[in-house]
């Protein structure tokens, strides 16, 4: 009889099993009742029809949603022919899984055993208990259910080695979801961030920040998820990062992370750490659902970066800053209209604000505690970049602040910029306003010259800034020759990097920028175009007058000297070269040359005379027709500037492209001023 008591108590032990649960929380947990019918399968003779109730208690398992384990008591009393009852108990464990069939609507099977007690008349007999159990539930309420089940049950007598009774119950199951009222199921689980750098806060927008998996711990399928992620005080509202339409139950997804992140974050001059929320919403059982996290976030300082990517050093290139600004059109102010010549536009105005930065007292310093070459190769330390305001207020930085610098000076006045990358070292370069054919020929080293993709682009080695800008450029040149050879040099446009590391926002005031007085910007700007000039002129002017001199005066060689002397500036003795070849021959190169001087010096009337008498020599030259709608476009002659330019565009629509201001009839377009006559000036050598 002991061994029975003590037998009786281990199984409502166990029976009591789904209860210990209850320290992992209620959310798994479940209790069902079930009053019903209990029909005899054997010993029919001798039974009959016979009713009962259970109470079972079932936790769904949080890594595996689709099983359940479970105990319960049972109570089923069945009639006797003999006119008295048995009465049978049983407490059982068991084990099933849960489907989710159609919304709301769940099957689960289990199979149970444990242990029973009969009761008949004065008589007790136990034994242990087996069978299963297939239950349909209709999810009336997210913590209410409502069903039907059908279990078996054989008793099984020990004494005499044969069951004692076996049943089949019908019941009706009303099943409370002790954790469903509200209470999510769903993991968030595996949350990686990546470090977080404040210059590129626009790029989260569009690029992870960290990832994270989510899964479906509900019992069913869940609908309309959608994942948020939200950093107080740096955002100003939750970023959506997914939208599911729904995901089954037990499955896992991945899902990046992307931020908002306000310009704020620019005010990190020291890391920092926040606190990031994440957040899931869904839909389960048409009942709405929020699961919560937060983790914290490392935010760099402003100045930070790693170089993985050598085209996110282009977020540092503020060419809006204010400082930046007061710069570069201080110096182009400085030296717009001084003894240039027709001479590219971009170089001008670069060569000038490289010798301004020298008379600012600008200077390369090598930071030891993180150089470009040692960062370069490891793409996971964190470099510090100055931002151009930074630096011009220093006044000095290594090899990447000055070239940040450099390339956010000429941003600002309109001229395109390019990082070049060689081996542990980066310098910048800028474009040219002419056309890669025409940049061979305009200078004396074409080989200086790096043409990709038919734009051409002049090197700068911007840490030479105290060395002078000709020998800046011989040097990011020959870096670049030497480096390109190999296969080791790259060249990245800004702008092209730009469409993915944007600009950061405005940084700082004018501050205590003071760009150096006029006359000093002038005087030294004069000299380094003087020594530019004798480089690009000298050899190949004589060169030019001795061919001239042995081909006794040929047309085409005295265009070609008076082409030279005019592109830099020397527009007397190019007036006289080109006078030279009408002399001999009404050659309409010449005379379209001859039209530029007149030009260049605002006598528009005089220009019109000399391209219109080239205009009779050759009516269907696109060079000609478009000199012709510029002057008239000087002139206000808006109709002949239409009818001009739109036969230019006809022959050449390279050649017009260049000039689109032309093709408008707005009279609300700014007359072409100074510097765009000097930058689109075409100067005609003779074929």
């Amino acid at each position: 009889m002991r061994v029975k008591t003590l037998t009786v108590v281990v199984f409502i032990l166990l029976t009591l099993f789904p209860f210990a649960l209850l320290a992992q929380g209620l959310e798994n947990l479940s209790v069902c009742l079930a009053p019903g019918a209990h029909l005899p399968l054997a010993y029919r003779d001798q039974f009959g029809i016979g009713i009962g109730a259970g109470l079972s208690v079932d936790y769904r398992l949080p890594f595996l949603p689709l099983l359940a384990v479970g105990g319960g008591i049972s109570y089923g009393l069945l009639p006797t022919l003999e006119q008295s009852r048995l009465s049978l108990v049983a407490f059982d464990v068991g084990a099933g899984v849960n489907v989710e069939i159609l919304p709301k609507l769940t099957i689960s099977l289990a199979a149970r055993g444990g242990y029973h007690l009969a009761l008949y008349g004065r008589a007790v007999g136990s034994g242990p208990v087996f069978g299963g159990q297939t239950r349909i539930e209709y999810r009336l309420h997210p913590a209410f259910g409502l069903g039907i089940d059908a279990t078996y049950q054989n008793f099984w007598s020990i004494p005499q080695s044969r069951p004692l009774a076996q049943d089949l119950s019908v019941n009706l199951a009303a099943t409370f979801h002790l954790g469903s009222a509200g209470q999510s199921r769903l993991e968030i689980r595996d949350v990686k961030f990546s470090p977080v750098f404040p210059v590129f806060y626009k790029y989260y927008d569009e690029n992870a920040v960290g990832q994270l998996s989510i899964r479906n711990g509900e019992a069913g399928i869940i609908k309309d998820v959608k994942i948020t992620f939200f950093v107080k005080q740096y955002m100003d509202k939750p970023k959506v990062c997914g939208v599911l339409k729904e995901i089954k139950a037990g499955a896992e997804t991945s899902i990046p992370l992307y931020a908002l992140f306000t310009d704020n974050v620019l005010g990190i001059t020291e890391g920092t750490t926040v606190m990031a929320q994440i957040a899931v919403d869904y839909l389960y059982n048409d009942e709405k659902r929020v699961k919560e996290y937060v983790q914290s976030l490392e935010i760099e300082n402003r100045n930070a970066m790693t170089w993985d990517d050598d085209r996110k050093a282009a977020s540092f290139i503020t060419a809006k800053d204010p400082a930046v600004l007061k710069f570069a059109k201080g110096v182009a102010a400085a030296i717009r209209d001084i003894g240039a010549g027709s001479l590219d536009g971009s170089v001008v105005n670069a060569l000038g604000l490289f010798e301004s930065l020298s008379l600012y007292g600008l200077n390369y310093v090598k930071d030891p505690s993180s150089p470009y070459e040692q960062y370069s190769r490891d793409s996971t330390v964190i470099d510090f970049l100055q931002f151009p305001s930074q630096t011009l207020t220093y006044k000095a930085g290594d090899c990447d602040d000055l070239s940040i610098l450099f390339c956010a000076l000429l941003e600002s006045i309109g001229i395109e910029t390019a990082f070049i990358t060689i081996p542990g070292h980066i310098f910048m370069a800028f474009a040219l306003q002419m056309d890669s054919s025409e940049a061979v020929q305009a200078f004396s080293r074409p080989e200086d010259v790096i043409i990709l993709e038919g734009k051409p682009w002049i090197p700068v080695e911007i840490t030479m800034v105290r060395d002078g800008f000709l020998k800046a450029w011989q040097e990011g040149a020959k870096e670049w020759r030497e480096n390109s050879k190999a296969g080791k040099a790259r060249l990245f446009p800004i702008h092209d990097a730009w469409n993915t590391y944007r600009p950061v926002g405005i940084l700082s005031t004018e501050g205590n920028i003071e760009v150096p007085r006029t006359e000093k910007i002038s005087s030294t700007y004069l000299e380094a175009l003087r020594k530019f000039v004798e480089r690009e002129i000298g050899p190949k002017a004589q060169s030019l007058i001795d061919e001239i001199s042995k081909s006794k005066g040929e047309p085409r060689l005295t265009n070609k000297l008076g082409v030279l002397y005019a592109r830099y500036g020397l527009y007397e003795k190019a007036e006289l070269e080109f006078k030279k070849v009408i002399a001999k021959v009404e050659d309409a190169s010449a005379l379209v040359n001859l039209g530029n001087i007149a030009f260049l010096r605002k006598d528009m009337r005089s220009a019109l005379v000399f391209y219109e008498r080239a205009y009779r020599k050759e009516p269907r030259n696109a060079k000609v027709l478009i000199n012709i709608a510029r002057t008239q476009y000087q002139l206000e002659n808006d109709a002949a500037v239409k009818d001009y330019f739109q036969r230019a565009r006809e022959l050449d629509p390279g050649l017009a492209g260049r000039y689109e201001y032309l093709g408008t009839d707005s009279k609300q377009k700014e007359r072409a001023g100074t510097s765009m006559i000097n930058d689109t000036t075409i100067w005609v050598e003779i074929e």
